[in-house]
């Protein structure tokens, strides 16, 4: 006479199997959220306008200051600290001004004002060479910044 075995299946097992799925279910779920919030922000990242014209890009409002003061201040050099005076300021003057609408006097002077705008900006008080590039590309490129400022750049490099 054979015996037949019987196993109870265990609700163990059941669980298990039901975590691992709903495992995987979340899991396909975050990658497929990730990838389109991925792909939305590519889609606000702004366009060159070197390379697409017309892009949407802010204007820059124009800024009043004296040509003559800031044509006679030395270049300046990196990094850029509290109580330096120099063309290169002056143009992180205009950048911060043009980029978060800062109302910093347009001297040449990085004083009080100028290093709060810095750390609110680059989250220190100073501001590097490559920090500080990166910034004054981007605002040379703007549609209607300041002949002069652009003219200052490229003459500065």
């Amino acid at each position: 006479m054979s015996e037949t075995a019987t196993i109870k299946k265990s609700k163990i097992g059941t669980y298990i199997i039901s975590f691992i799925i709903g495992a995987v279910i979340i899991l396909i779920t975050y990658l497929s959220l990730k990838s389109k919030a991925d792909a939305k922000a590519k889609d606000k990242v702004i366009a060159d306008p070197k390379t697409k014209p017309g892009a949407s890009i802010p204007k820059t409002p124009k800024f009043s200051y004296n040509e003559a003061s800031i044509t006679a201040l030395t270049n300046g050099a990196y990094p850029l600290v509290n109580g330096q005076k120099s063309k290169l300021v002056f143009l992180l003057q205009y950048a911060l001004n043009a980029l978060n609408n800062d109302t910093l006097v347009l001297d040449g002077n990085f004083g009080k004002q100028t290093a709060a705008s810095v750390d609110m900006q680059f989250g220190s008080n100073f501001v590097t060479k490559a920090n500080a590039d990166s910034l004054l590309q981007y605002v040379s490129m703007l549609p209607d910044v300041d002949p002069f400022v652009v003219f200052l750049y490229n003459n500065l490099k």
